[in-house]
Order: C-alpha cells, then sequence, then structure tokens
C-alpha cells in the first residue's frame, strides 16, 4: 500500500517518474526543490515599479503620525466647542451694530449717558472675537468633515 502511495505522488508530480527521483528532485529542508523555494520565500520581496519597503514604511508611518495630529487637534477642537457657539453670538452681534448702534440689541438699554450699559456688547464681542484667535487657528489647521461639524453645533 506504501509502495502505491509512492508511485501515485511520484506520478503526479511528473508522470513515469520513480518514487525515490521524486525524493531526490523535491528534496527536503536541507536540499532540492524544498530548500530552494524556502530560501527564496524567507529572501525580502523585491522592489516593484520604483516602490521600497523602506518607502513604503516611512510613507504608512507618516500617515500614521498625521492621523494623530489630526485626531489631537481634533479634539481640542471639540473640547471647545462653547467658544465657537460664543463666536457664533459675537459675531452675530456685530452683525446688528450698524442697524442698532446707540442701544444693547438684547435689552434695548442706551450705550451712553446716565443710565446706560454695564459693558457695551459691541466693545465687548470685539474683544472676545480676538481672543479666539486659537480656535481659528485649530479651525485652519483641522479639516473638519460635516458630521464632525453638527456634532460640534449641536452640543
Amino acid at each position: 500500500m506504501l509502495v502505491e502511495a509512492e508511485k501515485l505522488l511520484a506520478g503526479l508530480y511528473q508522470e513515469e517518474t520513480a518514487y525515490s527521483t521524486f525524493v531526490q528532485t523535491v528534496g527536503n529542508a536541507e536540499g532540492g526543490l524544498i530548500k530552494h523555494l524556502t530560501d527564496q520565500l524567507s529572501q525580502p520581496p523585491g522592489t516593484k515599479v520604483g516602490a521600497f519597503r523602506s518607502g513604503l514604511v516611512d510613507a504608512a508611518e507618516s500617515a500614521r503620525a498625521s492621523w494623530k495630529v489630526r485626531s489631537a487637534l481634533q479634539e481640542i477642537r471639540l473640547a471647545k466647542a462653547s467658544d465657537l457657539s460664543y463666536r457664533d453670538l459675537y459675531r452675530s452681534v456685530l452683525a446688528l451694530e450698524p442697524t442698532v448702534p446707540q442701544i444693547c440689541p438684547a435689552c434695548d438699554t442706551p450705550l451712553s449717558g446716565d443710565r446706560s450699559v454695564v459693558a457695551n456688547p459691541y466693545v465687548k464681542a470685539r474683544i472676545a472675537l480676538s481672543g479666539l484667535t486659537e480656535l481659528a487657528e485649530l479651525e485652519s489647521r483641522t479639516p473638519m468633515s460635516q458630521r464632525d461639524e453638527r456634532r460640534v453645533h449641536t452640543r
């Protein structure tokens, strides 16, 4: 039975081949075709179309590093979501200044005189907006998707 299996195996490799010739050709870990194939498989892959393994590894690391930086900036930006709301509020207040320059747009209190507001809302809005420059810088460095924008504005 073993002799028949050996003959069948050798015949599958190449017709009319004796089992001893098959074993000698295919070999084992010390010699023959198996060693040759094992040696080839253990070698690092060659370059294709000008791509080098180290270049691909560097590109992947660069992409990972960029993603980490983007994620960190995104977290900071999301943490400043309340600043976004105030920024929009201050911009809205300043947009009202040309239409109602003498009174507070929220409470109709005069901006000057004996009975004036404690703080001029237009001046306060300008100062606050100039203080939000860090947020503007973060926004310029962090592209946001529309999904992220919705999440920020719904907080």
